[in-house]
């Protein structure tokens, strides 16, 4: 790799969860006070914390922001958005179950979607190949 490609920043290392009922998947739009992404859509989660792992991550984050319990299930893929300032690299895991009842403390709205509508949405960079993955996917969850 050559220097003009190389960057002087790290990525941030983030864990994602889809919902998945039947043919619908769980998308949700962050509040206009979030930290970044305001107003795009996204599947929820968060940053992994040293000496954390993926689906550690994932279970604390979505208990933080969706007040539910989780079970993490099979990696669904890893998309990494480099916007030329930052990077983040994004693991999707599907969520095989929840207890609770979800809540949006980081979001102002959820919706469940048709895989085909997914792509309807204005959803955050990162999430993007996760979304057309989900939209092509001819299988059932």
């Amino acid at each position: 790799m050559g220097p003009e490609s190389q960057n002087s920043y790290s990525a941030v290392c983030v864990v994602a969860g889809v919902f998945t009922d039947g043919d619908r998947v769980l998308a949700m739009r962050r509040s206009s006070d979030a930290k970044s992404n305001q107003g795009l859509w996204e599947f929820p989660g968060g940053k992994i914390e040293v000496d954390e792992s993926p689906q550690a991550a994932l279970k604390r984050e979505l208990q933080e922001e969706c007040a539910i319990d989780v079970i993490v299930g099979d990696l669904l893929g890893e998309s990494i958005f480099d916007d030329g300032n930052s990077a983040i690299q994004l693991l999707a895991y599907y969520i095989d179950g929840y207890e609770g009842e979800l809540i949006l403390r980081d979001h102002d709205e959820m919706l469940w979607l048709e895989r085909s509508k997914l792509g309807d949405l204005d959803w955050a960079p990162a999430d993007l190949p996760f979304v057309e993955l989900l939209a092509n996917y001819t299988g059932s969850f």
